[in-house]
Order: C-alpha cells, then sequence, then structure tokens
C-alpha cells in the first residue's frame, strides 16, 4: 500500500471526534522532508521536531506536555 503525502494528511486529519489522535513527527538526518513532517503534524494538532542523539530527551519531554 502506498499512499502520496496529500493521501497520509487528509487520512489522519484530527476532527477531535472519529479522528481524535495527534501524530508527533521526529526527523532525523538531512535527507528527512520537513514539509511532509509538518504538515501531518499540523494536520492532527502536534508538532515536528528535530531529532538529534543530544536533543531527543528533550523532544520526549516537550511532547510530554501535550498529555
Amino acid at each position: 500500500l502506498s499512499r502520496s503525502a496529500p493521501q497520509v494528511i487528509d487520512a489522519v486529519q484530527f476532527d477531535g471526534e472519529s479522528r481524535p489522535v495527534r501524530i508527533f513527527t521526529i526527523s532525523y538526518g538531512e535527507d528527512a522532508d520537513q514539509q511532509v513532517l509538518n504538515d501531518i503534524a499540523e494536520a492532527t494538532k502536534a508538532k515536528n521536531y528535530k531529532g538529534t542523539p543530544k536533543g531527543i530527551a528533550e523532544v520526549f519531554r516537550d511532547i510530554a506536555t501535550f498529555f
């Protein structure tokens, strides 16, 4: 099964009722598609993070504040 980025974003769009799940995205490396990851996070009322080995603990602490 293969989907384009717009199809994935449409499928996960946050509506608070039938699709209340938030997707927090974490990118690693220069090849990560920041635009797609941002779009997915924004569509689900979440946030995208740029991950690094040194900063991953801070990323998870920040994500925990959403719950």
